[in-house]
């Protein structure tokens, strides 16, 4: 019976082994078969606009998408040959963590970069590059867009996706083996499978290795942009560096201290163990994602309810799968029985998984027509794939246990719909790896008037060091005028009025991007103070107008004036939420539960999101980020 029981455990470790190596296979080349996946573009705390000094020396101020890590960020002095003149003439803006202030020459700077290198306080992300120095003291004045953001090279690239797919997979599958086994699998078998168990051990051992992974990584990029530091004092020196740590130490703890109670005959305990260190290393994730990049906690809070929803889904197609791959698979009958145990739990899942990935999808992309970005690329590919996955899972709860032969029948179908979550899981990693389009473009600011023939835009649109990008038919010459608005917040003084020039030689991704796009542009950097501001666009000597922008800014951005689709996306997902919250509550409240879906699961699956889904929606309308 023991050799059995060892065995039964083995068989399911195998399997996991197997799904990961899979996806391993896959990891080493998604990342660099997507095109442009693995370019320079893939970056993270990418630089978005440079506005130089005011007169002759003094800072320029290089504004990123990403708050920075001060203890491990800088910049240098270099010749075109690269050798350092001046070291470590880069600090962090004690005011603003997206601002470094560097010492420019004053004087006989020509022929010099500012070679930066920017570690995400984010995401823990390393980015670097470089541009001429500025060759006047005028603001808007560039010496050259230079090297564009460098981000992972394609081999730490592959190794950070097969680590976060390390990390991701295991931690959600411990999590989700705990509902499954609760709710599907011991209310058909008698008790759940010490196997199980066992596997949601493995699986913490598994997130260990991958978060231990992803501070290796980390520490490769950090070398790789010249700063050799101790791993030590990396983890004891900034935020995200601890966060890697615990998300490697904590599956280590939770993974032996499973072990433990699987050793004892206390598999329940152990299974719930292992599922609560599986939802504490999550928060530890979301936490450390492109999501902590946003000034409001809501973005986290949809990244980690996205990931719980996930866990549901994919810790029990797991179960399944690999319960009928196994050596002592149960019974047809019991499958039969199982399904529409799990298709309560994964009803509402999916409902969630879908909403709260609109709202993340929107949020850091902010387009869902454009795959130019390797980002949007990888979002992309990862919805089809998705869709794919929940066309079989509509399948299956269709179903609901009756095992109909289409797709070759009810076992077939569950295995495939397994294959496609894994997948999912592979391009997740991936996506996770590239960039939010978001966080580096221009944002668009709606016409004062009906004129639309010019269009104005901010980057990175808080107050502070801003490109103004203006384009349409305007010359190189044209001025841009901010005057203060009335109201509360009300600026103290305006700017001075700004010349219009070309945006060849201006470094930064916002400008980039104006570059790539058809048509005229022509821009400006400069520092915009909080407030209301009306901005006028006037030609020649006469001061005629030809166009005006009334827009509001704060610190966390765009207050007021932002162009957006007249029913932005957000909306729709927070009213998404709010509807099945309120629907799921009626339900409860009238004793009913989804059809095809056995009534335990599928009433605790809709208390859950009716309490979750309400919560987000109302955080989202409230205090999300604006949009």
């Amino acid at each position: 019976m023991i050799r059995s029981s060892r065995w039964r455990a083995a068989a399911a470790c195998a399997r996991l082994a197997a799904i990961a190596s899979v996806a391993a296979a896959g990891l080493v080349t998604f990342p660099i078969a997507i095109p442009g996946a693995s370019t320079p573009v893939a970056a993270h705390s990418g630089l978005v606009a440079v506005v130089p000094p005011d007169g002759g020396g003094g800072e320029l101020r290089l504004v990123f998408s990403e708050p920075m890590e001060a203890r491990f960020s800088g910049a240098d002095l270099v010749t075109s040959e690269g050798l350092v003149v001046r070291a470590d003439v880069g600090r962090i803006d004690p005011s603003d963590p997206h601002v470094m202030l560097v010492a420019a020459p004053a004087s006989g700077g020509e022929g010099l970069s500012v070679a930066w290198r920017a570690l995400s306080a984010a995401d823990g992300h390393v980015t670097s590059g470089a541009f001429p120095s500025p060759s006047t003291g005028q603001p808007g004045a560039g010496g050259g867009p230079g090297t564009p953001t460098r981000g992972h090279s394609p081999g730490h690239l592959s190794l950070e996706a097969l680590a976060k797919v390390m990390a991701f997979g295991g931690l959600l599958v411990a999590l989700g083996l705990l509902l499954f086994g609760r709710f599907v699998v011991a209310p058909v078998l008698g008790a759940v499978p010490r196997g199980m168990v066992i596997t949601q051990a493995a699986a913490l051992g598994i997130a260990a290795i991958g978060g231990f992974l992803l501070l290796l990584v980390t520490e490769l990029e950090l070398a790789a942009a010249g700063t050799v530091v101790d791993p030590f004092a990396y983890v004891a020196g900034n935020r995200v560096g601890a966060l890697l740590a615990l998300r490697g130490a904590v599956p280590v703890g939770g993974g032996a201290l499973t072990a433990l109670l699987i050793r004892q005959g206390a598999l329940g305990r152990g299974s719930e163990v292992a599922a609560s260190i599986a939802l504490a290393t999550l928060i530890l994730t979301a936490l450390s994602g492109h999501a902590a990049a946003y000034a409001s906690p809501v973005p986290v809070a949809v990244d980690l309810v996205h990931l719980i929803a996930a866990s549901v889904w994919l810790g029990g197609l797991i179960g399944l799968a690999g319960m009928i791959g196994g050596p002592t698979p149960p019974s047809a009958v019991a499958v039969r029985a199982m399904i529409p145990r799990f298709s309560g739990l994964a009803v509402a899942a999916v409902a969630l998984l879908g909403l709260t990935g609109l709202y993340a999808a929107w949020l850091e992309t902010e387009d869902w027509t454009s795959v130019a970005s390797p980002y949007s690329l990888v979002l992309a590919v990862k919805v089809l794939i998705v869709g794919a996955a929940f066309a079989v899972g509509a399948v299956n709860y269709l179903d609901a246990g009756r095992d109909l032969p289409i797709g070759g029948g009810l076992i077939r179908r569950i295995t495939i719909e397994a294959g496609l979550a894994a997948v999912v899981v592979v391009a997740a990693a991936s996506l996770t790896s590239a960039d939010p389009p978001s966080l580096t473009r221009a944002i668009p600011i709606a016409p004062a008037g009906a004129d639309r023939l010019v269009s104005l835009s901010v980057a990175p649109g808080r107050a502070g060091p801003d490109l103004v990008v203006v384009s349409g038919p305007v010359p190189v010459g044209a001025t841009l005028e901010l005057t203060p608005l009335g109201g509360e917040g009300e600026p103290a003084a305006a700017p001075e009025p700004l010349a219009l020039g070309p945006l060849d030689l201006v470094p930064g991704a916002a400008a980039a991007q104006a570059r790539s796009q058809t048509g005229g542009h022509v821009g400006v950097t400069t520092s915009i103070p909080p407030g209301r501001w009306d901005a006028a666009i006037v030609v020649g000597a006469a001061g005629g107008t030809i166009a005006r922008f009334d827009f509001g800014l704060d610190g966390s951005g765009i207050t007021e004036g932002r162009q957006a689709p007249p029913i932005p996306p957000p909306l729709l997902a927070a009213i998404g939420l709010l509807i099945g919250a309120l629907l799921g509550a009626a339900l409860l409240a009238r004793g009913l539960a989804p059809p095809l879906v056995e009534r335990r699961a599928g009433r605790a699956s809709m208390a859950a999101f009716s309490v979750l889904g309400g919560v987000l929606g109302v955080a989202i309308l409230t205090i999300g980020p604006r949009l």
